[in-house]
């Protein structure tokens, strides 16, 4: 044991941050404060190292999920202690929409969204969280319990990309829980303990006291072994991922005709990942099932088909496996692509569909607040455009859905990928209210939608982009509607 735990975890968080802070460059770092002694240890660690440095400018944020009544009040009061002890800036969030049936993959993903948001805004370089060895060998055992495959068992990575611009930065995976009391006793401060950490009905409170307890009570180390295990596993995985990359190429598969004569002989894990990179690249979602499916059919008779998804079926010919397309194999037309600048206010038809958007000025003084808006559904809406900022957001056009688009979906903050809003609204593969009166099987995959590049403001007949939304207190500037074009002329 080393005499010394400060320089152990100082260390740490310099190795996890080397590169972000070099020459005259300083590394902005956030790190995600609980009060808990795990995020304490990090912190202090992570300050010490700011203060040696003089490169790094260092602030904290705290999730409140206000779910432990005074409990919680007293975690955000001793974090904000903790940072006005050391002179860090501490940012605050108080998640009032968490509610105690709220899981804690939700609770995560809502602490997750805070720290980018703040990040982001800040022009931070890494967000840091204080996921330790023990923290991994319970995601390791949890994977284990609900079925993984070798990427799985990478666990937790050290490092990943939250943006284009953003580390989550992970420095003390390596060090143990019991490391952290150690260092935290040498720096002379006492971190709050999460009584909810004790109840079992939490899937991971109870990996942690009724199995990885026991475990490490009797195989002292167990979770420092178990993690440096997912470091190796992720280790081989990333490099047999690599070797599948080239294989995929070498082997002539950017197409939607496979040659199955070399595939077939390929290692089971070689040949498993061609067929990921298979479904990724048509976004059909991977699963176990879907896995099994194709490499049974691979090796069926000549004939043999299964379908993947809406979109994508599988066909073995012989020594060939074809991908079809069933939208574009099945239309009798094929849809037309185009993209179209939008008058506003004004009438833009759409091309090939005999249907134009109609956008209308409205006389925000004669309009009544309490007047119905237009449900998601429909082929109408009602937006405020009055900040809306053509200039930052690219030119408004009418097109079709491409793949890349997303959207803001409403009441939300962050861009998700058009296809799982889709997905989330439970568009059906045809829109009724949509019919052949716009085009000929309104296909989900091929729907119309308003667009600033690749963002989406709305989609007709399915939902609006929070960038149209006329906010509280105000009042909706323009009206947006899919109308005949026949019906105009006349």
């Amino acid at each position: 044991m080393p005499e010394n735990f400060a320089d152990v975890f100082v260390k740490a968080v310099a190795v996890s941050i080397d590169g972000l802070a070099y020459g005259d460059t300083t590394a902005r770092i956030l790190v995600a404060l609980s009060g808990g002694p795990d995020s304490t240890a990090l912190l202090l660690a992570a300050n010490l190292l700011a203060e040696k440095s003089g490169q790094i400018i260092l602030e904290a944020a705290h999730v409140n999920h206000r779910l432990r009544g005074k409990d919680s009040e007293q975690d955000e009061e001793f974090c904000r202690a903790l940072c006005a002890s050391l002179k860090i800036p501490l940012m605050v969030h108080q998640d009032n929409s968490a509610t105690s049936t709220s899981s804690e993959d939700a609770l995560r993903d809502r602490r997750y969204v805070f720290l980018q948001n703040e990040a982001s805004a800040g022009h931070f370089h890494a967000v840091m969280t204080a996921h330790t060895a023990n923290d991994q060998a319970e995601t390791l055992l949890f994977r284990l319990i609900r079925g993984t495959s070798l990427k799985g068992l990478g666990g937790i990575k050290a490092v990943r990309m939250l943006t284009r611009n953003l580390l989550l930065l992970r420095p003390i995976l390596s060090l143990s829980r019991d490391d952290v009391m150690v260092f935290l006793s040498e720096q002379k401060v006492t971190a709050r303990e999460d009584l909810s950490n004790s109840q079992l009905h939490y899937s991971r409170n109870f990996i942690r006291r009724m199995i990885l307890k026991p475990i490490e009570e009797r195989f002292a180390g167990a979770s420092e072994r178990i993690a440096d295990f997912a470091m190796k596993a992720a280790a081989d995985n990333e490099f047999i991922e690599q070797q599948a990359q080239v294989s995929f190429v070498q082997l002539r598969l950017l197409g939607d005709r496979w040659d199955l004569t070399e595939i077939r002989g390929l290692h089971r894990s070689l040949f498993t990942r061609l067929l990921v990179i298979g479904l990724q690249r048509r976004e059909i979602e991977v699963d176990s099932a879907r896995i099994e499916a194709l490499r049974t059919m691979l090796f069926a008779e000549t004939g043999s088909r299964i379908s993947l998804d809406r979109t994508w079926d599988a066909v073995v010919d012989g020594n060939h496996m074809q991908w079809l397309n069933k939208l574009e194999v099945d239309a009798s037309v094929k849809l037309q692509d185009f993209e179209v600048a939008v008058e506003m206010p004004g009438l833009t038809p759409i091309p090939g569909t005999g249907r134009g958007l109609e956008i209308k000025a409205l006389d925000i003084s004669s309009h009544q607040q309490t007047q119905s808006y237009p449900t998601a559904d429909a082929l109408e809406a009602l937006v405020d455009l009055s900040q809306f900022q053509t200039d930052s957001m690219g030119s408004v056009t009418i097109r079709r859905r491409r793949a890349g688009d997303v959207i803001q979906p409403l009441g939300m903050t962050q861009l998700v990928r058009l296809k799982k809003y889709l997905h989330g609204k439970k568009a059906s593969r045809l829109i009724s209210n949509l019919d052949t009166n716009l085009e000929s099987g309104y296909l989900v995959s091929h729907c119309i939608v308003l667009a600033a590049g690749k963002e989406i403001l709305w989609v007709p007949g399915i939902g609006l982009s929070e960038q149209m939304k006329v906010k509280a207190n105000s009042r909706p500037t323009h009206r947006l509607l899919i109308v005949d074009l026949a019906e105009e002329t006349n």
